[in-house]
């Protein structure tokens, strides 16, 4: 037995937003939670195409990354960049599926979004973070190799030690090795000497 509920009152129940567009992109379902998210009212985007959300940039790319793909496959998840009305950017999580009819003709494409813009944002601000991180240390371990070798470069022996105590040193350059040995081979021991 088919429920008394209209399919308009049960799609208003529905917390994601729902709506509904011809094959030529023309918008003739808008449930509330579409209004609450987008800020356009059902008055306000029925009859309209459905770059209303779009910001005009994105207006290119748009049949190629939706259109497209939800009509040659039937069914598509996809992050999508929206604008509201107010001209503030949104980030929705967008499930579309496409309902033909007997003879294979469009009939509808259905669209269903939740808005996580939040989580977007949060995730790109740590991918940024990681980036920066990474880019950080590379630039440390380049400035570490360039500083090495200017040292196995460099005639003189370069030292740090401690600011106090016992004063110990806390680097020497790798030349002073090299320094040591020449300077014990061309030592002359005296005791072999010839006497006089």
């Amino acid at each position: 037995t088919r429920s008394p509920l209209s399919d308009e009152i049960l799609l208003n129940q529905v917390h994601d937003a729902i709506n509904a567009a011809d094959a030529n992109g023309i918008l003739h379902t808008w449930n509330v939670a579409s209004e609450r998210l987008y800020g356009y009212s059902a008055e306000e985007a029925i009859g309209k195409h459905v770059s209303l959300l779009l910001f005009p940039e994105d207006h290119n790319d748009f049949y190629g990354s939706v259109m497209a793909p939800v009509l040659a496959n039937g069914r598509l998840e996809i992050t999508l960049r929206n604008r509201r009305k107010d001209g503030t950017e949104i980030y929705v999580a967008l499930r579309l599926s496409v309902i033909r009819d007997s003879d294979g003709n469009v009939r509808h494409i259905i669209g269903c979004s939740n808005d996580i813009t939040a989580r977007k944002r949060a995730e790109d601000g740590l991918r940024l973070e990681v980036q920066e991180r990474e880019k950080a240390q590379y630039t440390l371990a380049a400035s570490d190799a360039r500083f090495r070798h200017l040292l196995a470069q460099s005639p003189a022996i370069i030292y740090s030690c401690r600011a106090s105590g016992d004063y110990g040193a806390t680097f020497v350059s790798e030349n002073a090795d090299r320094k040591s040995t020449r300077l014990n081979s061309s030592h002359t021991d005296i005791s072999r000497m010839p006497s006089s």
